[in-house]
């Protein structure tokens, strides 16, 4: 027997007509997929905002230890300038 392109699909439609049974699984499977589908999409998006809040802390708390960093330098320089004057 010769089959011709999408005859399998065919033949699966008309297997899935005639078993009740068959139709229940695929329901159930589209349900669990469109479940697990909806589940991972909301627990990515909630895990991306994360990500991109905690990363635009980091960012802010980089920051701001280089300007303490630069206020470390510019308060030894004054410093040393004052150990200078006095003597």
């Amino acid at each position: 027997m010769s089959e011709t392109p999408g005859s399998n699909d065919t033949n699966l439609a008309i297997s899935l007509n005639q078993s009740p049974k068959s139709s229940v699984t695929v329901q159930n499977n589209v349900a669990i997929y469109e479940g697990t589908s909806t589940f991972v999409k909301g627990f990515i998006t909630t895990a991306s905002k994360q990500l991109l809040n905690t990363d635009q802390l980091l960012m802010k708390s980089q920051v701001t230890m280089q300007s303490v960093l630069c206020s470390l330098k510019d308060s030894k320089m004054n410093i040393k300038q004052l150990h200078e004057k006095k003597q």
